[in-house]
């Protein structure tokens, strides 16, 4: 994730924390639609998959921030 993200940073305005945030809903947004995907390979309840794209959000919508933030300081 913070490779993708040395990569990407710079696309993204404002303070690091930020675009690390925006970095992390990319990223939950991504793994949602590839759950979506995954929904149609595995026989699983459907219930899975929303809990398991909420969860994305849960955890790379902090994590992306947090990224962003160290980030910022430390590559300043």
């Amino acid at each position: 994730m913070a490779t993708l993200y040395g990569m990407v940073q710079s696309a993204f305005t404002g303070p690091g924390w930020k675009r690390g945030l925006i970095f992390g809903l990319g990223m939950g947004i991504i793994f949602s639609l590839m759950a979506a995907g995954w929904s149609g390979v595995f026989n699983l309840p459907e219930k899975i998959w929303v809990v398991w794209s909420l969860e994305s959000f849960v955890y790379y919508l902090p994590g992306g921030a947090a990224l962003g933030w160290v980030v910022g300081k430390l590559g300043s």
